[in-house]
């Protein structure tokens, strides 16, 4: 009896889980739409190495 409250227990929490991440991505894309411009700005300027830099460290920001 218990292992099967537990089961469903566990499922509910990672579908809590899963629903919340899908949410914080939407919510990093809506947030961070903005430095597209920037990046692809500086990819004219400096090329394709500064760009990829600076998109990991808006995504480690974020």
């Amino acid at each position: 009896m218990w292992s099967i409250v537990v089961l469903f227990w566990l499922q509910y929490h990672l579908w809590l889980r899963y629903s919340a991440e899908e949410n914080n991505v939407a919510v990093f894309i809506q947030k961070h739409n903005s430095y597209l411009n920037l990046i692809n700005r500086d990819e004219m300027i400096y090329g394709n190495k500064r760009k990829n830099s600076i998109a990991k460290s808006i995504w480690k920001c974020g």
